[in-house]
C-alpha cells in the first residue's frame, strides 16, 4: 500500500496464465505463451530463441541481477538464468523442492536483494535486478506475528503478509539509498490463487479474475501517483522495462519481437481523462 501510493496503480491488470511456468517466463521474454517455444512440460525449458528481457539489457550494457529462492528460476537449461551478470540463489533451500514445498524464503530473499544492492559493483552503472517472491504459493505456511486464523485462506493471508513485511524491507533500503532518486520499480505476480471460488481450489486449471487478476504497480521517481482502470498487464512488463532503460523497442527482428506496450505512458502522462484501452 505504501508504495502504491506513490506509483501508479494498474487496477485491472492481468497474468500470461495462472501458473508460474505458463505465466512467468513470457512475460520476462515480453511474448504471450503461444510465441514461445515452451514445450508442453510442467517446468516448462525455454530455447535461445526465446530472449530474455535480461539478455537484451545485458547486451546493451546494462547490469543484470537475478536473486532467487527457488531452483526453477536459476538452475542452467530452464531459460530464466541466461543472460544475467550476478545470478544469487543464497535463499534456496539446499535440496530441490516441488510440489508441496513448505519452506521459508521470501526474508532470505530480501537479505540477498539488499546486499546485491549494497555492492558497488552491481550499481555503479545502470542496472537490471529481478527477484521473484515464491512463498505465497502452495503448500500455505503460517508465520509468526502474521497469523490470521488456521482455515487455508488464512494462511494464504499469512503468507502474503509475511512477504510483504519482507518485500517492505527492500523498499525501505532503497529509499534510504543514494540510489532512490534514480531506482524506477516495477512490482506484480505470475498468477493469483483460489480458495473455493467456481469450485476450484489453488490455481493452474482455469483462468478466472481470482487466477489471473494481478497486481501491476509501476514506479518512477518523479512521476505523480494515479490509478489506472484500462486493461493491462504481464505482456506490457517488458516494453516498459525496455522503455524505462530507453532502448529501441523491439519489433520486427525475426522472432525477436515483443507483444504488447509500455505502459509508460499511463505512468508520465498529464492530468486528464484515463487512456483509452491498448
Amino acid at each position: 500500500d505504501a508504495l502504491a501510493k506513490r506509483s501508479t496503480v494498474f487496477e485491472n491488470a492481468y497474468a500470461l496464465a495462472s501458473y508460474t511456468s505458463k505465466s512467468l517466463a513470457p512475460m520476462l521474454i515480453g511474448k504471450y505463451g503461444t510465441e514461445t517455444h515452451r514445450g508442453w512440460s510442467h517446468f516448462n525449458r525455454f530455447e535461445a530463441a526465446d530472449l530474455f528481457v535480461q539478455e537484451r539489457l545485458q547486451k546493451a550494457g546494462i547490469r543484470t541481477i537475478s536473486v532467487q529462492g527457488y531452483w526453477y528460476f536459476f538452475h542452467k537449461g530452464y531459460g530464466f538464468e541466461r543472460g544475467f551478470d550476478v545470478v544469487d540463489s543464497s535463499a534456496a533451500p539446499k535440496a530441490i523442492q516441488m510440489e508441496g514445498d513448505r519452506t521459508v524464503t521470501a526474508d532470505k530473499v530480501s537479505d540477498a536483494v539488499i546486499a546485491q544492492l549494497q555492492d558497488p559493483e552491481n550499481t555503479k552503472k545502470r542496472f537490471f535486478l529481478w527477484a521473484h517472491y515464491v512463498d505465497p504459493h502452495t503448500e500455505y505456511v503460517r508465520h509468526e506475528g502474521f497469523d490470521f486464523g488456521t482455515s487455508s485462506r488464512d494462511s494464504y493471508d499469512s503468507e502474503v503478509a509475511f512477504v510483504d513485511h519482507q518485500v517492505g524491507r527492500v523498499l525501505d533500503f532503497l529509499q534510504k539509498s543514494k540510489l532512490a532518486d534514480r531506482t524506477a520499480i516495477v512490482f506484480t505476480s505470475d498468477h493469483g490463487e483460489a480458495f473455493g471460488e467456481h469450485g476450484m481450489i489453488r490455481q493452474g486449471f482455469e483462468t478466472w479474475e481470482e487466477l489471473v487478476r494481478v497486481p501491476l504497480i509501476v514506479y518512477v521517481p518523479g512521476s505523480k501517483p494515479q490509478r489506472i482502470k484500462v486493461r493491462r498487464g504481464a505482456i506490457d512488463v517488458v516494453p516498459t522495462l525496455l522503455d524505462l532503460f530507453r532502448m529501441p523497442p523491439a519489433i520486427g527482428k525475426e522472432f525477436h519481437f515483443v507483444s504488447g506496450q509500455s505502459v509508460l505512458l499511463h505512468v508520465v502522462r498529464p492530468p486528464g481523462p484515463d487512456p483509452k484501452p491498448a
